[in-house]
């Protein structure tokens, strides 16, 4: 008690009027202790909780952990509702994507199934311009036409016939490599100097500046050879040289409307 009297005169407290305060108030009782130390380690695992998500976040915007920008589109794969260029609306979603490697483009195919198809009929003997067994498909291959060495297409035939030279419906995209850095502009021009300066049979017949797939392009018809009336696209991007055609002899309205929605809905690279 001494010892205790002793601390409270350095303090300077008058010990004879001095009044401890109740036990109860300044301890802490134990059951407040373990409270307290029990919320330190949950708030530190929310803490990090949040600042993980924030974390993951970041990646997802830099596009580290596997966002649209980084997947790989197959050969054949259902229309994505985001391709690498843009997004295309107005296609159903069970038609396919089909990507030209060689010619940088994508095309639109419809299944081979009702309603674009036309079935077979035992009934009717074929002829050349029967359309029965048609779907559409994709193909690509090497063909050369003019300054354009690649060709791939959609076509809307039966690959079971032998081919007659009859043509249903088709969207060609006839196409090469950008090594000479043309424009669409300086594109039509060397075209049209090679086809007089090489005594073609083949001629430019007329040249329109049109608006196709958001981008400047020139309608072009060419008359001698086989041509005839049909109208291409012609167009150069920074990477490929492009002369594009829709075209087939088809009277089959839905027939006909599947390639102009075909044709419209090419995209590039």
């Amino acid at each position: 008690m001494a010892d205790e009297i002793d601390d409270i005169h350095h303090s300077g407290v008058n010990h004879e009027t001095f009044t401890p305060l109740p036990e109860h108030i300044h301890k802490v009782r134990r059951w407040k202790q373990i409270l307290f130390m029990s919320l330190v380690p949950l708030t530190i695992v929310i803490i990090g909780f949040l600042v993980y998500m924030r974390y993951q976040e970041y990646l997802a915007q830099k596009g580290s952990i596997g966002t649209v920008s980084d997947e790989v589109l197959p050969t054949s794969t259902p229309i994505p509702s985001v391709t690498p260029a843009e997004i295309i609306t107005g296609v159903p979603m069970d038609w396919s994507l089909e990507k030209s490697q060689t010619c940088g483009i994508y095309f639109s195919i419809p299944p081979a199934e009702e309603p674009y198809l036309i079935p077979n009929d035992p009934n009717t003997p074929p002829t050349g311009t029967d359309e029965e067994g048609n779907y559409w498909i994709y193909e690509q291959t090497d063909a050369e036409l003019f300054m354009f060495k690649h060709m791939a297409r959609a076509i809307f035939k039966n690959p079971e016939r032998v081919g007659s030279g009859y043509v249903s419906a088709a969207v060609e995209v006839y196409c090469d490599d950008n090594t000479a850095g043309y424009t669409t502009d300086t594109l039509m021009k060397t075209l049209e100097t090679s086809l007089d300066e090489n005594f073609s049979i083949v001629k430019v017949k007329e040249i329109l500046d049109d608006q196709k797939w958001d981008v400047p392009v020139k309608m072009v018809k060419f008359q001698g050879g086989t041509f005839g009336n049909e109208e291409y696209y012609l167009l150069a991007t920074d990477s490929h040289l492009y002369l594009i055609r829709s075209f087939g002899g088809s009277s089959n309205a839905d027939v006909t409307t599947i390639r102009d929605q075909i044709f419209s809905q090419l995209r590039f690279e």
